[in-house]
Protein backbone atom coordinates (compact mmCIF):
# COMPACT_ATOMS: atom_id res chain seq x y z
CA UNK A 1 0.00 0.00 0.00
CA UNK A 2 1.78 3.15 -1.16
CA UNK A 3 0.99 6.04 0.85
CA UNK A 4 3.31 8.62 -0.77
CA UNK A 5 4.26 8.11 -5.24
CA UNK A 6 6.72 10.87 -4.94
CA UNK A 7 10.06 10.96 -3.63
CA UNK A 8 12.97 13.75 -2.25
CA UNK A 9 15.30 11.48 -3.68
CA UNK A 10 16.53 11.29 -7.53
CA UNK A 11 17.96 8.06 -7.62
CA UNK A 12 19.80 7.16 -10.39
CA UNK A 13 18.80 3.45 -10.55
CA UNK A 14 14.87 4.43 -9.94
CA UNK A 15 12.68 5.58 -12.46
CA UNK A 16 10.40 7.23 -9.81
CA UNK A 17 11.54 10.80 -10.51
CA UNK A 18 13.47 9.79 -13.60
CA UNK A 19 10.56 9.60 -16.35
CA UNK A 20 8.35 11.48 -17.10
CA UNK A 21 5.61 8.44 -18.17
CA UNK A 22 2.64 9.10 -15.76
CA UNK A 23 4.43 11.05 -14.00
CA UNK A 24 1.43 13.23 -12.06
CA UNK A 25 -0.48 9.78 -11.64
CA UNK A 26 2.82 7.93 -9.89
CA UNK A 27 3.38 10.91 -8.07
CA UNK A 28 -0.09 11.28 -6.10
CA UNK A 29 -0.21 11.42 -2.23
CA UNK A 30 -3.18 8.66 -0.98
CA UNK A 31 -6.29 10.92 0.47
CA UNK A 32 -7.10 9.72 3.66
CA UNK A 33 -10.56 9.02 2.53
CA UNK A 34 -9.13 6.22 -0.14
CA UNK A 35 -6.78 4.83 2.78
CA UNK A 36 -9.98 4.61 5.21
CA UNK A 37 -11.79 2.85 2.49
CA UNK A 38 -8.74 0.62 1.95
CA UNK A 39 -9.24 -0.09 5.53
CA UNK A 40 -12.39 -1.21 5.30
CA UNK A 41 -12.04 -3.56 2.13
CA UNK A 42 -9.39 -5.28 4.02
CA UNK A 43 -11.31 -6.04 7.13
CA UNK A 44 -13.49 -8.07 4.53
CA UNK A 45 -11.12 -10.34 3.70
CA UNK A 46 -12.04 -13.95 5.06
CA UNK A 47 -8.45 -13.88 7.11
CA UNK A 48 -6.11 -11.45 8.45
CA UNK A 49 -3.38 -10.27 5.92
CA UNK A 50 -0.33 -11.52 6.60
CA UNK A 51 1.66 -8.33 5.95
CA UNK A 52 0.92 -4.79 4.72
CA UNK A 53 4.13 -2.74 3.14
CA UNK A 54 3.09 0.31 4.09
CA UNK A 55 5.52 1.99 1.16
CA UNK A 56 5.25 1.67 -2.52
CA UNK A 57 7.23 3.28 -5.28
CA UNK A 58 8.04 6.85 -3.40
CA UNK A 59 9.18 8.12 0.12
CA UNK A 60 6.26 7.26 2.48
CA UNK A 61 7.58 8.83 5.38
CA UNK A 62 6.82 12.12 2.95
CA UNK A 63 3.05 11.44 3.93
CA UNK A 64 2.01 13.55 6.97
CA UNK A 65 -0.45 11.19 8.29
CA UNK A 66 1.93 8.85 8.22
CA UNK A 67 1.98 7.87 11.78
CA UNK A 68 -1.72 7.69 12.24
CA UNK A 69 -2.28 5.37 9.11
CA UNK A 70 0.46 3.43 10.79
CA UNK A 71 -1.20 3.35 13.65
CA UNK A 72 -4.58 3.10 12.65
CA UNK A 73 -3.51 -0.63 10.84
CA UNK A 74 -1.85 -1.70 14.08
CA UNK A 75 -4.89 -0.67 15.93
CA UNK A 76 -7.60 -2.59 14.18
CA UNK A 77 -5.14 -5.45 14.20
CA UNK A 78 -5.41 -5.97 10.18
CA UNK A 79 -2.23 -7.51 9.84
CA UNK A 80 0.20 -10.20 11.27
CA UNK A 81 2.66 -7.73 10.30
CA UNK A 82 3.56 -4.32 9.30
CA UNK A 83 6.42 -2.84 7.63
CA UNK A 84 8.02 0.20 6.35
CA UNK A 85 11.02 1.04 3.89
CA UNK A 86 12.03 4.50 3.67
CA UNK A 87 15.15 6.63 2.64
CA UNK A 88 15.58 7.67 6.37
CA UNK A 89 16.47 11.04 5.47
CA UNK A 90 13.37 12.23 6.76
CA UNK A 91 14.30 10.11 10.46
CA UNK A 92 14.56 12.08 13.73
CA UNK A 93 14.53 12.15 17.49
CA UNK A 94 10.77 12.75 17.67
CA UNK A 95 9.28 11.17 14.50
CA UNK A 96 11.43 8.29 15.78
CA UNK A 97 9.46 7.84 18.88
CA UNK A 98 5.95 8.31 16.62
CA UNK A 99 6.45 5.65 14.61
CA UNK A 100 7.76 3.24 17.41
CA UNK A 101 4.77 4.30 19.00
CA UNK A 102 2.33 2.98 16.60
CA UNK A 103 3.59 -0.78 16.83
CA UNK A 104 5.23 -0.91 13.34
CA UNK A 105 6.81 -4.37 12.89
CA UNK A 106 9.23 -3.42 10.43
CA UNK A 107 11.49 -0.43 9.64
CA UNK A 108 13.90 -0.75 6.70
CA UNK A 109 16.19 2.28 5.75
CA UNK A 110 17.83 1.90 2.31
CA UNK A 111 21.38 3.44 2.57
CA UNK A 112 22.37 4.79 -0.95
CA UNK A 113 26.04 5.75 -0.26
CA UNK A 114 28.52 6.20 2.38
CA UNK A 115 29.70 9.72 2.08
CA UNK A 116 28.09 13.47 1.26
CA UNK A 117 29.17 13.67 -1.57
CA UNK A 118 28.05 10.45 -3.01
CA UNK A 119 24.73 10.70 -2.01
CA UNK A 120 25.04 14.12 -4.16
CA UNK A 121 25.94 11.97 -7.09
CA UNK A 122 23.82 8.94 -6.62
CA UNK A 123 20.54 10.59 -5.08
CA UNK A 124 20.62 14.74 -6.41
CA UNK A 125 20.55 15.34 -2.49
CA UNK A 126 22.26 17.10 -0.21
CA UNK A 127 22.88 15.13 2.93
CA UNK A 128 24.50 15.41 6.38
CA UNK A 129 25.47 11.95 6.36
CA UNK A 130 26.63 12.34 10.01
CA UNK A 131 23.18 13.46 11.27
CA UNK A 132 21.50 10.55 9.01
CA UNK A 133 23.88 7.78 11.32
CA UNK A 134 22.90 9.56 14.19
CA UNK A 135 19.15 9.37 13.17
CA UNK A 136 19.00 5.51 12.93
CA UNK A 137 21.01 5.26 15.90
CA UNK A 138 18.06 7.12 18.08
CA UNK A 139 15.92 4.71 15.84
CA UNK A 140 17.04 1.79 17.09
CA UNK A 141 17.91 2.71 20.48
CA UNK A 142 14.27 3.58 20.85
CA UNK A 143 13.07 0.84 19.86
CA UNK A 144 14.72 -1.77 22.00
CA UNK A 145 12.67 -3.40 24.11
CA UNK A 146 9.37 -2.95 21.77
CA UNK A 147 7.73 -4.83 18.51
CA UNK A 148 9.98 -2.37 16.17
CA UNK A 149 13.26 -4.06 14.33
CA UNK A 150 15.30 -1.95 12.62
CA UNK A 151 16.92 -3.15 8.91
CA UNK A 152 19.67 -1.64 7.01
CA UNK A 153 20.80 -2.35 3.54
CA UNK A 154 22.95 -0.67 0.83
CA UNK A 155 23.03 -1.17 -2.86
CA UNK A 156 26.57 -2.46 -4.68
CA UNK A 157 26.60 0.14 -6.57
CA UNK A 158 27.56 2.67 -3.86
CA UNK A 159 30.46 0.79 -2.66
CA UNK A 160 33.99 0.63 -4.44
CA UNK A 161 35.38 -2.09 -2.39
CA UNK A 162 35.51 -4.14 0.33
CA UNK A 163 37.33 -1.94 2.35
CA UNK A 164 33.55 0.14 1.85
CA UNK A 165 31.75 -2.81 2.55
CA UNK A 166 33.48 -3.39 6.12
CA UNK A 167 32.97 0.45 6.60
CA UNK A 168 29.10 -0.22 6.07
CA UNK A 169 29.02 -3.37 8.32
CA UNK A 170 30.92 -1.31 10.89
CA UNK A 171 28.60 2.06 10.72
CA UNK A 172 25.37 0.15 10.73
CA UNK A 173 25.41 -3.04 12.09
CA UNK A 174 25.95 -2.35 15.86
CA UNK A 175 22.60 0.26 15.08
CA UNK A 176 20.35 -2.08 12.92
CA UNK A 177 18.48 -5.23 13.73
CA UNK A 178 19.28 -6.52 10.27
CA UNK A 179 22.30 -5.44 8.06
CA UNK A 180 22.77 -6.53 4.25
CA UNK A 181 24.36 -5.54 1.09
CA UNK A 182 22.28 -6.09 -1.94
CA UNK A 183 23.57 -6.07 -5.99
CA UNK A 184 21.50 -4.19 -8.37
CA UNK A 185 19.50 -5.52 -10.36
CA UNK A 186 17.58 -4.34 -13.70
CA UNK A 187 14.32 -4.37 -11.33
CA UNK A 188 12.50 -2.22 -13.33
CA UNK A 189 10.87 -3.72 -16.56
CA UNK A 190 11.34 -0.80 -19.37
CA UNK A 191 14.06 1.30 -17.59
CA UNK A 192 17.45 1.82 -17.94
CA UNK A 193 18.90 1.50 -14.53
CA UNK A 194 21.96 3.21 -13.54
CA UNK A 195 24.26 -0.24 -13.20
CA UNK A 196 28.21 1.14 -12.80
CA UNK A 197 30.61 -1.73 -13.60
CA UNK A 198 33.25 -2.38 -11.29
CA UNK A 199 31.44 -1.93 -7.69
CA UNK A 200 31.65 -4.49 -5.03
CA UNK A 201 29.46 -7.62 -5.54
CA UNK A 202 27.32 -8.43 -2.97
CA UNK A 203 24.91 -11.56 -2.54
CA UNK A 204 21.83 -10.47 -4.16
CA UNK A 205 18.28 -10.00 -2.61
CA UNK A 206 15.82 -11.27 -5.61
CA UNK A 207 17.41 -13.52 -8.58
CA UNK A 208 17.77 -13.29 -12.15
CA UNK A 209 14.35 -14.94 -13.61
CA UNK A 210 15.25 -18.46 -14.83
CA UNK A 211 13.51 -18.34 -18.67
CA UNK A 212 10.91 -21.04 -17.20
CA UNK A 213 10.62 -20.19 -14.11
CA UNK A 214 7.18 -18.74 -13.12
CA UNK A 215 6.62 -15.79 -11.26
CA UNK A 216 4.10 -15.76 -8.11
CA UNK A 217 3.41 -12.32 -6.81
CA UNK A 218 -0.21 -12.39 -8.47
CA UNK A 219 -0.89 -15.39 -6.41
CA UNK A 220 0.61 -14.00 -3.05
CA UNK A 221 0.42 -9.63 -4.00
CA UNK A 222 -1.84 -7.03 -4.69
CA UNK A 223 -0.13 -3.58 -4.83
CA UNK A 224 -2.40 -0.93 -4.09
CA UNK A 225 -0.52 2.48 -5.78
CA UNK A 226 -1.30 6.18 -3.88
CA UNK A 227 -3.88 6.86 -6.63
CA UNK A 228 -6.18 3.80 -6.17
CA UNK A 229 -4.70 1.53 -8.81
CA UNK A 230 -4.23 -2.08 -7.90
CA UNK A 231 -2.06 -3.73 -9.81
CA UNK A 232 -0.15 -7.36 -9.66
CA UNK A 233 3.39 -6.22 -8.86
CA UNK A 234 5.60 -4.10 -6.56
CA UNK A 235 7.56 -3.69 -9.36
CA UNK A 236 5.15 -2.33 -12.00
CA UNK A 237 5.99 1.49 -11.91
CA UNK A 238 3.82 1.96 -15.00
CA UNK A 239 0.58 0.24 -13.70
CA UNK A 240 0.79 -1.95 -16.22
CA UNK A 241 -0.59 -4.96 -14.52
CA UNK A 242 -3.13 -2.88 -13.35
CA UNK A 243 -6.55 -4.95 -12.97
CA UNK A 244 -8.75 -2.24 -11.14
CA UNK A 245 -8.78 0.29 -9.12
CA UNK A 246 -9.98 0.67 -5.28
CA UNK A 247 -12.03 3.91 -5.03
CA UNK A 248 -14.77 1.95 -8.08
CA UNK A 249 -14.05 -1.63 -6.69
CA UNK A 250 -13.64 -3.60 -3.42
CA UNK A 251 -10.65 -5.31 -2.88
CA UNK A 252 -11.98 -8.53 -2.15
CA UNK A 253 -13.62 -8.02 -5.52
CA UNK A 254 -10.55 -7.55 -7.28
CA UNK A 255 -8.48 -10.14 -5.22
CA UNK A 256 -11.06 -12.43 -6.44
CA UNK A 257 -11.67 -10.60 -10.24
CA UNK A 258 -11.39 -12.68 -13.94
CA UNK A 259 -9.25 -10.66 -15.19
CA UNK A 260 -6.90 -11.28 -12.25
CA UNK A 261 -7.33 -14.98 -12.11
CA UNK A 262 -6.71 -15.07 -16.06
CA UNK A 263 -3.38 -13.17 -15.58
CA UNK A 264 -2.62 -15.77 -13.07
CA UNK A 265 -2.80 -18.64 -15.37
CA UNK A 266 -1.31 -16.95 -17.93
CA UNK A 267 1.82 -17.30 -15.86
CA UNK A 268 1.18 -20.27 -14.27
CA UNK A 269 0.99 -21.86 -17.72
CA UNK A 270 4.89 -20.03 -18.65
CA UNK A 271 3.23 -17.87 -21.27
CA UNK A 272 5.30 -14.68 -19.05
CA UNK A 273 7.11 -13.56 -22.11
CA UNK A 274 4.05 -13.43 -23.80
CA UNK A 275 2.91 -10.97 -21.37
CA UNK A 276 3.49 -7.26 -21.81
CA UNK A 277 6.16 -5.85 -19.38
CA UNK A 278 5.95 -9.03 -17.81
CA UNK A 279 8.18 -10.23 -20.67
CA UNK A 280 10.89 -7.95 -20.12
CA UNK A 281 10.88 -8.51 -16.63
CA UNK A 282 14.64 -10.54 -15.43
CA UNK A 283 14.69 -10.27 -11.71
CA UNK A 284 12.03 -12.51 -9.11
CA UNK A 285 12.03 -10.97 -5.98
CA UNK A 286 9.55 -13.82 -4.70
CA UNK A 287 11.97 -16.83 -3.48
CA UNK A 288 8.65 -19.03 -4.29
CA UNK A 289 9.28 -21.56 -7.00
CA UNK A 290 5.68 -23.08 -7.95
CA UNK A 291 6.99 -24.78 -11.04
CA UNK A 292 6.08 -28.35 -10.46
CA UNK A 293 2.49 -27.15 -8.80
CA UNK A 294 1.43 -25.07 -11.52
CA UNK A 295 -0.89 -27.40 -13.17
CA UNK A 296 -2.89 -28.15 -9.68
CA UNK A 297 -2.76 -23.97 -8.68
CA UNK A 298 -4.09 -23.92 -12.16
CA UNK A 299 -7.36 -26.37 -11.12
CA UNK A 300 -8.24 -24.54 -8.30
CA UNK A 301 -8.35 -21.38 -9.43
CA UNK A 302 -10.78 -22.23 -12.32
CA UNK A 303 -12.82 -24.01 -9.50
CA UNK A 304 -12.41 -21.30 -7.19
Amino acid sequence: MDPCGACNFKCKFCPCNNSDYLSQQRHEVMDMELFQKILADIEEFPQQIKVINLYGFGEPLLHRNYVEMAKEIKDRNLCRELRCTTNGYMLSPELNRKLVSTGIDMIRISVEALTNEDYGDICDVSMDFNKFVENIRDLYEVSRGTNTKVSVKILNVALRDEKDAEHFYDIFEPISDYTYIQDTTQAWAEFEAYVPKGNYEAGNIGDMMDEDKICSFSLTNMAIHSNGSVGVCPQDWKFATEYGNVRKTALLELWNSKKLRGFQIAHLSGNRRKIPYCRDCDVCVSNDDVRKYADKIIERIKHA
